[in-house]
């Protein structure tokens, strides 16, 4: 099991041993500690230049069948709103806001595997999102769940998808593509 609520950490910094959130003294990091309403968060602001998305693994390469949850929420500026995510072996649960989609889908840049369902992200809200991933020698269930922060984690999955050619073993982590800071705080990991 693994937890992080940013409290521990200094504003500016982030934890070093997560690969991709990059050097916190360095102008292109991509995520930071930031304080947000009394408390500190992970926030990936927007890029002054380049890729606005980023994705942060915060464990070892070689973890199966666990489950990753996190709050999440995107800033809103006038229609702009960003797309948070969550990674769990290869597989990323995605809230693609502007298409009003929740989906989940394995290798970004050719998706092999996709499945979506209708979902409304509202901005300058804090959601939380689940992701467990469970591989059996012929396929992955792959289900999601995301729910307004503060009500009651729903029973049922809000998506799911079967993926014939199962990812077994990678790191967990999350994902962000900005148009507006987003923020993440209370993440955990855990064996299903």
């Amino acid at each position: 099991p693994m937890s992080e609520d940013f409290e521990a950490w200094e504003v500016g910094q982030n934890p070093p041993y997560w690969l991709g959130a990059g050097n916190a003294n360095s102008p292109a990091t991509k995520f930071i500690v930031a304080e947000l309403d009394g408390n500190k968060v992970l926030n990936k602001p927007v890029s002054k230049s380049g890729v606005q998305r980023g994705e942060v693994f915060i464990g070892l390469p070689t973890l199966s069948n666990y489950t990753i949850q996190a709050d999440v929420m995107s800033e809103q500026i006038k229609r702009k709103v960003s797309n948070p995510g969550l990674i769990n072996s290869g597989y990323t649960m995605e809230i693609i806001a502007p298409a009003r989609k929740l989906e989940i889908f394995s290798w970004i840049s050719e998706r092999r595997m996709a499945h979506e369902v209708p979902f409304q992200l509202e901005g300058n809200v804090w959601y939380s999102m689940k992701l467990r991933v469970s591989s059996t020698a012929d396929k992955a269930i792959v289900q999601g769940k995301v729910w307004k922060k503060g009500q009651p984690e729903p029973a049922e999955w809000t998506i799911t998808a079967e993926d014939p050619h199962p990812v077994r073993e990678v790191s967990p982590g999350i994902y962000g593509f900005t148009k507006t800071n987003l923020y993440y705080d209370n993440i955990k990991v855990s064996k299903n």
